[in-house]
């Protein structure tokens, strides 16, 4: 009987109905996903080069009937101001290069759900990297055409040079402070030392150094401050030479390595007073007392220092000088220091020679193997 009906109708038309039915249906799907998916990323504050972490992305379905299967979601990553490559990387690639291109399977996502997800990435090399832009994709529920859901804005994450395990008695490079002990007589009651004023809580503080009636009129924890000697007052310099971008610039990471893992140490004491001057293409200089943002500001110069084939030294010790007196200056940098006083002029290398003979400059050479500061690699 149902063939007798259709006798009347062409088979070609009514294939044609059902093919439009269908990609129909598909338009009306994807328009669907279309409104109702959303995106968004989450990224860590702060990184280190060489730490693994894991993108976290957010994917929420707002319709209350339909249900989005076979989804697909595209991110990327690049390194911004670096050499950049056309490549693709995969979960099971090599992540040395510049560019990311993560792509997850989310499967299906019900009605008003919302899934996290999230991607491993390594970020092998310091820097500014670029996040985005993201999208989801599907092709749910007949394959016939894909549904493009994407979000343009984009992130960016600093992450700060790699740090390297040092040798053990590393600190007896570093020039001690001499003769600033501050003994007195009069103390403040609890033991510390002489009472210098209040300051803002930082990491290290003992809890019996808060001045609570303070704490509770500023609502943010404040501590005693006592006048004591600093175990640590130097001056960290970086020299960011690299001969030229075709030749390996291993050494000159190395170096900038080595001032971050020093930077990280030294200011985890609040006793120490660490001033650190960067030159490579520009130079720059800055101070942390054992401060958190002081530390973290020391991170950022290094994360974005640019190497150059004739770094400013003398420039960078005297913009240094600004922040304080120096009384020690310690010089990271991966050439000898034959050779970097041959690239200045002579009335520069006379005042390095005289900061030499009065023993308040010391020089490391990260490329010098027999006294290399960093603790070379075990490999099991």
């Amino acid at each position: 009987m149902f063939g007798g009906a259709l006798r009347g109708f062409n088979l070609l038309l009514v294939i044609a109905g059902i093919l439009v039915g269908a990609v129909l249906m598909q338009w009306r799907w994807s328009r669907a996903a279309s409104i109702r998916l959303s995106i968004t990323r989450k990224l860590p504050s702060e990184l280190f080069a060489g730490e693994p972490f894991r993108v976290e992305y957010t994917v929420g379905n707002h319709d209350r009937w339909l249900t989005f299967s076979m989804l697909r979601l595209e991110d990327r990553a690049v390194a911004v101001g670096k050499g950049q490559t056309n490549a693709t990387v995969t979960e099971h690639s090599d992540q040395r290069l510049t560019l990311l291109h993560s792509h997850l399977s989310i499967g299906k996502l019900r009605r008003m759900e919302t899934q996290t997800h999230s991607y491993p990435f390594s970020p092998l090399g310091r820097g500014e990297w670029a996040f985005g832009p993201m999208a989801v994709t599907t092709t749910f529920p007949l394959d016939l055409m894909v549904c493009h859901v994407g979000n343009r804005e984009r992130e960016t994450i600093l992450v700060y040079p790699r740090l390297v395990p040092l040798r053990r008695g590393w600190q007896h490079v570093l020039a001690r402070q001499r003769g600033g002990s501050h003994s007195a007589t009069h103390r403040g009651g609890r033991g510390e030392g002489v009472f210098f004023g209040l300051r803002e809580w930082r990491n290290g503080d003992k809890l019996r150094w808060i001045h609570w009636r303070t704490t509770a009129r500023m609502n943010e924890p404040v501590v005693c401050q006592y006048d004591r000697p600093r175990r640590y007052d130097l001056c960290l310099l970086l020299d960011a030479y690299w001969e030229s971008e075709a030749e390996d610039d291993s050494n000159v990471e190395t170096a900038i390595s080595v001032v971050a893992t020093m930077i990280m140490q030294l200011t985890s004491e609040n006793s120490n007073r660490v001033v650190l001057a960067a030159s490579g293409k520009t130079f720059v200089s800055a101070l942390s007392n054992g401060a958190i943002k002081n530390q973290k500001h020391l991170l950022q110069i290094l994360a974005k220092i640019q190497p150059s084939d004739s770094p400013r030294l003398i420039d960078a010790m005297e913009d240094a000088a600004k922040r304080g007196k120096i009384r020690n200056i310690v010089v990271v940098s991966p050439r000898a220091q034959e050779a970097a006083f041959e690239s200045i002029g002579p009335a520069s290398r006379e005042q390095l020679h005289r900061w030499i003979s009065h023993g308040m400059l010391r020089w490391i050479n990260v490329s010098d193997q027999e006294t290399r500061i960093v603790e070379a690699e075990r490999h099991v």
